[in-house]
């Protein structure tokens, strides 16, 4: 009896810690997964839960609309690869235990429900495994968010890949013991959306450091962590998005290292003040010459995109 209550004790004493719950609620699904040929529409979307247990990743989703012929749910761990899982569906709420990661660890997934007709997806959840969502001493963090759906008019214009946002994209910026945490979640469903690069601006307008930088990208998520900044230097950003044959810009956004703006609770508080980019002859030109890092060549007067050793047209059309 003693030597049980001594293991029961040992048990306790190194019982790993259950975590607070993320939640939230979405009508988008991912874009690699989506078709029109197939796919059922959200108008209400969904509702999640995702928890951190000594079992595992405890994800719960609901289905908010009532969906004809839901009949299964499955989830797919796009982390390192991909996995498919069948989740236990009761009424709208499909469950799965996910195991295999460590605390601090990125993990990205879908949810699919199969449904009269054919199925419909989640978009795709970034998720770190142990993350409070509650906050705590996170919330004293001083942090500014925004949603937008406009584009960088100078970038989008010297590109001839370049589109324009439909659903649009969510962004946060804060200050940490660590830098400045920019995150920059998108919103749209298009298909093969990959590699994002943040492009920082100095006061002169040119690029800090000389160069766009590769953004780390989990599920629907583009994050980067910049160093070197003080508290009050402004950092002007903009992030790219990459899919199929075509990109995308953010606006310029403008945050005040160690702002809060929950204090003042303005939607996008520096670029109200900031002008809108000059369409300059000369600032396109600089923008022109910078492009042909990222896959825009002019040669002989005709502008064609180089992607992965292939040429293609502004009509996204390959080229001989």
């Amino acid at each position: 009896m003693k030597k049980l209550f001594s293991v029961l004790a040992i048990a306790l004493l190194y019982a790993v810690p259950t975590y607070a719950a993320c939640t939230g609620t979405d009508n988008i699904q991912d874009g690699e997964y989506y078709s029109t040929d197939h796919c059922k529409e959200w108008t209400n979307g969904y509702s999640w839960s995702f928890e951190t247990t000594a079992a595992g990743v405890q994800i719960s989703v609901t289905a908010e609309d009532d969906l004809a012929g839901l009949g299964a749910a499955y989830l797919f761990d796009r982390t390192t690869g991909f996995a498919e899982y069948s989740m236990t569906l009761t009424g709208k709420t499909a469950t799965y235990t996910l195991t295999g990661y460590t605390e601090g660890q990125s993990v990205a997934f879908i949810v699919k429900f199969l449904v009269e007709g054919g199925d419909i997806f989640t978009k795709r959840f970034a998720y770190t495994v142990g993350d409070n969502c509650e906050g705590g001493a996170e919330n004293d963090v001083p942090t500014c968010t925004g949603f937008s759906t406009a584009a960088d008019p100078v970038y989008t214009a010297a590109d001839p890949a370049a589109s324009a946002w439909e659903k649009g994209y969510n962004w946060t910026a804060k200050t940490t013991d660590k830098g400045v945490e920019i995150q920059v979640e998108f919103r749209e469903q298009w298909v093969g959306m990959t590699a994002p690069y943040i492009f920082i601006f100095n006061a002169d307008g040119t690029l800090y450091g000389g160069a766009d930088q590769a953004m780390t990208y989990v599920g629907n998520t583009a994050t980067y962590l910049l160093t070197g900044m003080n508290t009050g230097d402004k950092v002007e950003f903009m992030v790219k998005i990459a899919y199929a044959l075509h990109v995308a810009f953010t606006e310029r956004i403008t945050y005040t290292v160690g702002q809060n703006c929950s204090d003042d609770n303005p939607e996008n508080p520096e670029n109200p003040e900031n002008p809108e980019t000059p369409e300059t002859p000369e600032a396109l030109n600089e923008v022109s010459a910078q492009s042909q890092t990222m896959g825009k060549v002019i040669e002989n007067g005709v502008i064609y995109i180089l992607r992965d050793g292939k040429k293609y047209n502004i009509l996204g059309a390959e080229m001989e």
